[in-house]
């Protein structure tokens, strides 16, 4: 027979190895959170100006950090917002966080580091008012490795 001690313990490591189980589920599997962990960042370089948005690289890695070193060489104040494809001022949210870096003032630099969980296109734009209107957005790919 086993000890109530003991049986106390097997019952708490059950149910914290079945939650951290289901929490892998809801965010991918282990072995794809572990890999995001250890990959190495992909750097990318974002212009924003007076209405264009451009990227060093267009054809980004799943499930990989991105680091968008983001300056903004116009004279207006501008954001980035990553979203999908033909999206209109609706940020990416990913485990509740919105991946939008705002308020970048002309003449500096903002970094920012996001992982887009799934292929696809999607772009990165300016939302600041009229600036998405006079094409300030840029598309780019998110593929499986």
């Amino acid at each position: 027979m086993i000890a109530p001690r003991r049986t106390i313990r097997l019952i708490a490591v059950a149910g914290a190895v079945f939650a951290f189980g289901i929490a892998g589920l809801q965010q991918g599997t282990g072995a794809d959170a572990a890999a995001a962990a250890k990959a190495r960042p992909v750097t990318v370089k974002v212009v924003l100006r007076d209405f264009t948005v451009s990227m060093s690289r267009h054809n980004l890695p799943v499930r990989t950090p991105i680091r968008f070193v983001i300056t903004n060489r116009g004279k207006a104040e501008h954001e980035a917002v990553l979203e999908h494809a033909g999206a209109v001022d609706e940020a990416l949210e990913v485990q509740g966080r919105e991946y939008e870096a705002d308020d970048i003032a002309p003449g500096s630099t903002r970094t920012v580091t996001w992982m887009v969980p799934r292929a696809g296109t999607y772009q990165l734009a300016c939302h600041m008012p009229g600036h998405f209107q006079m094409g300030m957005k840029t598309l780019f790919s998110v593929r499986s490795r």
